[in-house]
């Protein structure tokens, strides 16, 4: 496409989008929300083909037309006695955010199922503002470390410390997590378990641990629990010291935002 046709084709779409009545129907009942009004509205925030942009639009059209059949898909499938117009607080922020994420999948999904669900009344009082800000700040590993407390919400995780002579330890490595078996790095694990903390969908705790044993035997065998192991052991008896190794048990919790989260931005659609 010559660059010609990609301006003239920006000025058309972009002439269509705003002559069109989107802006005024989003205060039609919500059953024409969930027709053709909410093609338009997301063409409004998300798709909006702007002249200076628009080979990049071009370039994603792709996962944007994907983005749009989904959501539109998930509102069909609602029965209608459960539907529900959604609050503006809800998708407009989801709208607005989702533009930047076309191209990474479990974020996108995520804002996909969000906005969905915001039209279903079964799930709306599991709706919080905050989610499309949480989604914002996800990475896709947080997304795949945070399904897997789908499966359990206290999941096991460990810290390697060194225990001095006198008193006191140091901590080595923090929040190794094993439970993801999509991601082996474990510093990106550890960043993400603090992220998902900090965000306040997980709890972490040292002071307490899961009753099962045999949970915690995968850490056991980790390169970098067997390194630090003997780096300290060989420390040891170079230096005449007795410092002491030790692989610390914790647990990582679902918080009720988590919960909420998990069941509304995570879990598959109906069908």
């Amino acid at each position: 496409m010559s660059d010609q046709n990609i301006n003239d084709t920006a000025y058309g779409v972009t002439k269509a989008v705003l002559e069109s009545e989107a802006v005024s129907n989003l205060t039609n009942p919500p059953t024409k929300v969930a027709g053709g009004l909410l093609a338009d509205f997301i063409n409004l925030t998300v798709g909006g083909i702007h002249y200076a942009s628009i080979k990049a639009e071009l370039k994603r059209q792709k996962k944007f037309e994907d983005f749009k059949a989904n959501i539109q898909k998930g509102v069909d499938n609602i029965p209608t006695e459960h539907k529900v117009e959604s609050r503006e607080s809800i998708i407009g922020p989801a709208l607005e955010k989702a533009k930047y994420f076309m191209n990474e999948d479990e974020i996108r999904e995520m804002f996909e199922k969000l906005i969905v669900n915001s039209f279903d009344s079964r799930k709306i009082e599991k709706i919080h503002p905050s989610f499309s800000d949480i989604i914002q700040q996800m990475s896709p590993i947080d997304a795949q470390n945070l399904k897997c407390f789908s499966v359990g919400e206290n999941l096991p995780i460990c810290e390697i410390r060194i225990n001095f002579e006198k008193s006191g330890h140091r901590i080595l490595q923090t929040n190794i997590f094993c439970s993801n078996k999509f991601c082996n790095s474990i510093e990106q694990q550890s960043i993400s378990l603090s992220s998902l903390s900090r965000m306040g969908l997980i709890s972490i705790a040292y002071d307490e641990y899961i009753t099962d044993d045999s949970v915690y035997k995968i850490f056991d065998s980790l390169p970098i629990v067997v390194d630090f192991k003997n780096q300290i052991e060989a420390a040891n008896k170079s230096n005449n010291s007795n410092q002491k190794f030790d692989l610390q048990k914790g647990v990582a919790k679902l918080t009720p935002v988590g919960k909420a989260f998990i069941d509304v931005c995570l879990r598959p659609l109906p069908t």
